[in-house]
């Protein structure tokens, strides 16, 4: 119940949600680049780490049981779990209505199972804990007013014709090459910041994920457009 309680503050917050919800946005977005090897973005973000872990079967099933007037055996059963035990009357019900006859016994032995592993104490509190730290680190990072701001880069490019000028080196770029492409997405990006894959798709024809040997071309491209600026000595 204090689990429930915590993710309701949290919703009628609309600070504190509106965190998770870019959290969720980071994750989806991520997601479509990395496409099914999703078990790595999905342990570094606390939307899908620990909100989802506690939302789902914590929650939701609360939240439905409290303003449903459905009888119990047509409920929940986290919800009859957590308000009565795997072993009440209610549970045991919900497992006669939907497993009638012989499948009872694997009804009870299913929700049982599905308690210990899920509904577990430690389980939920290491979530919470971790949910808890997640969300002030990110509320202290959208609310830092002494953060440093991103400085403007002296970079100056003529859209129509490439050319350049940054600090005292003057030169132009081709439109359609690489370099400039890269260059011309960083410059627009927030933060002057860009994943690998929209670095790669701003001069690739398809919307591609970011393989070893195209990062390695994307190296050389940037090598290149460094090399022009004369940040990197032109060998």
């Amino acid at each position: 119940m204090n689990i429930h309680g915590y993710i309701d503050l949290i919703i009628r917050t609309p600070e504190l949600i509106a965190l998770v919800e870019i959290e969720k946005a980071r994750y989806y977005a991520k997601l479509n680049h990395v496409g099914r090897n999703s078990t790595k973005i999905e342990r570094l973000n606390f939307y899908t780490a620990h909100w989802v872990d506690l939302y789902i079967p914590v929650y939701y099933p609360l939240e439905d049981y409290k303003n449903t007037d459905d009888p119990d055996d047509r409920q929940d059963p986290n919800a009859l779990i957590m308000f009565y035990g795997a072993d009440s009357s209610q549970v045991k019900g919900w497992a006669k209505y939907i497993h009638n006859g012989p499948t009872y016994r694997y009804g009870m032995q299913m929700i049982k199972s599905y308690a210990r592993s899920m509904l577990t104490r430690p389980h939920l509190e290491r979530s919470l804990r971790q949910l808890h730290i997640s969300l002030l680190t990110a509320y202290t990072l959208n609310t830092d007013t002494t953060t440093t701001p991103i400085p403007t880069i002296p970079l100056d490019i003529n859209p129509r014709t490439g050319e350049f000028v940054y600090f005292n080196v003057k030169g132009s770029f081709n439109l359609k090459e690489k370099a400039y492409k890269v260059i011309n997405h960083l410059l627009e990006s927030e933060d002057y910041f860009a994943e690998y894959p929209d670095l790669i798709n701003t001069y690739s024809k398809y919307k591609i994920a970011a393989s070893t040997s195209l990062k390695s071309e994307l190296h050389q491209v940037i090598k290149t457009a460094k090399e022009k600026l004369e940040i990197l000595p032109n060998k």
